[in-house]
This record gives structure tokens, C-alpha cells and sequence, in this order.
């Protein structure tokens, strides 16, 4: 078996993700089982429509990074996307949806595929306390289909099981919709995971910095991590972040300062119930008036370093 070239379709609001999938996939470059690909490898001069288009063309693999920034992208759903599936359908190649966040993909044109993980659960979910073990799911995947035969078939098994014939001369039984209940391991797994994908992502977007910016990241321990932004050697940002805080141990603390102090802060995320999953919920943005949001670790990340951000814009 040759070595399968893979195209890799995603948000750039995703970027973090992004460098997790690339980790979780490079035993398979070393092995020779993948050659990976995305508009990362574009140099200076390139025509990025062309090079995208040509690397989409020969691709065997096409792998979409799945998420609600990847679906509001026009260029990743009109472009990449439908192109990889009437690939697909041609049996020129196998398209595999990594479920990165919770969005509403089932009614894309790729929501028949099978899906990674398992049964297309969204990585960045309380479905999976252990983050590693979701991508090590997607990188066995990829090496499944990068092995696999690439056949034309508009028949694929789909995530989700069909439902079952209706009884009752089709009317379907009334249901009764049980209200899942977490356990204090449950958040205790949800919050750990949370705040070391919000330490990773802040870890990596500090180390992408260029120009006249420049920053450090400090890990101090499991349950506390300082960012410091600088520009031409000035520093015009700080900020530290902790688990637990006065006003509930169930919560991520942020205060914009990097002394590592934890006896004050500007905002925290508490753990809080979203229908049948777990999710962060800004404390200080509601009581200044702001909207009541629940947010995923990718979510809340984001929020927090537009806080850590907001003096230098």
C-alpha cells in the first residue's frame, strides 16, 4: 500500500484543533501511511485558490475538520467540502468527518458518512473526559480509511442508526425525555478537561505570535497557568488562570494580571448543565448585562483570550 495523500479541510478558527489533529496523525506521516495537507503549506507567491483546488484534486484522503466555524465558512463548504464529496461519490476519494465541536452536521452533504469518534460524538464534548483518547479514535480512523479501498458508493453506513418502523399503523409511541443527571466526578472530569484544552490552546496561540508581538506562557501547576503578551519587547498584557475560586470550586477563574495570584479575579466559568451535556457559563459577562451563554472548552477558550486580548485591539 502506498502512501495516501490527505487533504485536511478546516476553519482557521480552529487552528488549535488543528495543531492537536496534526500531533495525533504524524506516527502515520512517519510511517509512510499519509502525506498530510492543508493551506499551511502554501508559500509566499502561491495562488491559494489554485494550490487549494489542485491539493483537493489529488488528494485520496479528505479529512474535515467538523465544526460550527467550519460550517458558517463559505470557502469550507462550498468549496472544500463540495468538492471532497462528489469526489467521494466518484470513488476518487474517501472523505472522513472528524467531529471536533457540536454543530448541526447531520443535514450536510457529508452527515450519511460514518464520522469520527466514535459515532461522530464531538471531541470537544463531555462525552469525552479524555481528549487523547477522542483523537487517538480519529488518527486509527484515518489509518482505517487511508488503507481501505476508495469506492464509489452513495450508500455509506451513516453515524446514526436509522430509526426503527414505526408501530401503531405509523404512528410513532410517545416518549418521555429523561433529563440526564452528572455526578461530581462527572464535572470534577469536565472541568480538568476544559481547562487543560483552554491552557493548550492558550499555550499555542501565544507561541504563533510574530511581528512586533511577542509572549510567554507559564504553566505553574495542573490547576494554574499565567500568559503574558508583548509588543517590542513592552509587555501590554497579562493575564493568569486557576480552577476552583471563593465562589465555587466548580469553575475557571481569570483575572488579567500574570502574577499567579488567585485572590482576585474579573471573571470566572462556572459548570453548569446544558440539556444533556456539561458546559461553562461566564459569571461576570451576565451580571455586566452581557448575553447568558453556555460555551464548550473550544468556546471558552476563545472567550477568555478575547478578554486576555481586548487592551490591544
Amino acid at each position: 500500500m502506498g502512501q495516501k495523500k490527505l487533504f485536511i479541510s478546516y476553519s482557521h478558527a480552529d487552528s488549535a484543533l488543528l495543531a492537536v489533529l496534526r500531533t495525533h496523525l504524524k506516527p502515520l506521516e512517519r510511517t509512510g501511511v499519509i502525506a498530510p495537507w492543508f493551506d499551511g503549506y502554501l508559500v509566499p507567491g502561491d495562488d491559494i485558490d489554485a494550490q487549494v483546488r489542485r491539493a483537493l484534486e489529488t488528494a485520496e484522503l479528505v479529512a474535515l475538520l467538523v465544526s460550527p466555524d467550519f460550517l458558517a465558512s463559505d470557502y469550507c463548504y462550498d468549496v472544500e467540502m463540495q468538492s471532497a464529496v462528489r469526489r467521494h461519490e466518484a470513488g476518487a476519494a474517501r472523505v472522513v468527518p472528524i467531529i471536533a465541536r457540536e454543530c448541526q452536521w447531520h443535514g450536510a452533504p457529508f452527515g450519511r458518512l460514518v464520522a469520527v469518534p466514535s459515532d461522530g460524538k464531538p471531541i470537544m464534548s463531555a462525552h469525552w473526559p479524555d481528549k487523547d483518547a477522542a483523537w487517538t479514535i480519529v488518527a486509527k480512523g484515518i489509518e482505517s480509511a487511508a488503507k481501505a479501498e476508495v469506492v464509489a458508493s452513495r450508500n455509506e453506513a451513516r453515524a446514526t442508526p436509522a430509526p426503527a418502523a414505526a408501530p401503531l399503523g405509523g404512528q410513532a409511541p410517545m416518549r418521555v425525555a429523561a433529563k440526564k443527571r452528572f455526578t461530581d466526578r462527572d464535572k470534577d472530569e469536565f472541568k480538568g478537561s476544559a481547562f487543560d484544552h483552554i491552557a493548550r490552546m492558550f499555550e499555542i496561540s501565544i507561541g504563533v505570535l510574530d511581528g512586533e508581538l511577542s509572549g510567554s506562557f507559564r504553566r505553574i501547576d495542573a490547576n494554574k497557568f499565567t500568559a503574558t503578551i508583548y509588543k517590542s519587547g513592552t509587555k501590554v498584557a497579562g493575564c493568569t488562570l486557576w480552577m476552583g475560586g471563593a465562589f465555587s470550586s466548580d469553575s475557571i477563574c481569570y483575572v488579567g494580571n500574570d502574577r499567579g495570584e488567585t485572590n482576585s479575579m474579573n471573571n470566572w466559568l462556572s459548570i453548569e448543565t446544558n440539556g444533556d451535556a456539561l458546559a461553562l457559563k461566564p459569571q461576570m459577562t451576565l451580571a455586566r448585562g452581557g448575553d447568558d451563554v453556555m460555551l464548550d472548552p473550544h468556546g471558552a477558550a476563545q472567550f477568555l483570550w478575547a478578554e486576555f486580548v481586548a487592551r490591544l485591539q
